[in-house]
């Protein structure tokens, strides 16, 4: 006798067998997603604070030098003068580090460090991201050349 269908129980284990498999994969493919996106947002985060610290450091190479000491940025500004006598007054509140009332980048704390190796002026900048992104730092000669 030759068979010429499925039978009914035969289809119910195939039919249940296909459908664990695109919960499965339908489930891995979210996960994924969700995933994905909270990486994007975090790299975002990161390209943010990145790009910040960078405008940071030019707008200290273009003010006048700094006097050695540490500096933590906060509520209280720190004013950078510039070399044509403009001020710049950069502050941290609210999670974000801010300057000519423009949010610049987000951060958990911010400290500039500055001091002499003979003639050069070193600055070093620690930018801390809140949890769990990685710190940045930045460290370069902010000296002025004499004219």
């Amino acid at each position: 006798m030759k068979r010429r269908g499925w039978t009914l129980l035969e289809l119910i284990i195939s039919s249940g067998l296909l459908l664990l498999l695109v919960s499965w994969s339908t489930m891995t493919l979210v996960s994924f997603s969700r995933t994905m996106r909270g990486l994007q947002a975090e790299g975002d985060q990161i390209a943010k604070a990145a790009h910040a610290l960078e405008h940071l450091q030019r707008e200290i190479l273009r003010s006048q030098p700094l006097a050695v000491g540490s500096y933590p940025l906060g509520e209280q500004p720190l004013t950078l003068r510039g070399l044509k006598g403009e001020s710049k007054e950069v502050r941290l509140a609210q999670g974000a580090v801010s300057w000519d009332s423009i949010v610049q980048g987000p951060a958990r704390q911010v400290t500039l460090k500055v001091w002499r190796e003979d003639v050069h002026l070193k600055v070093q900048i620690d930018w801390e991201m809140p949890a769990p992104l990685a710190s940045l730092q930045s460290r370069f000669d902010a000296t002025v050349p004499l004219p």
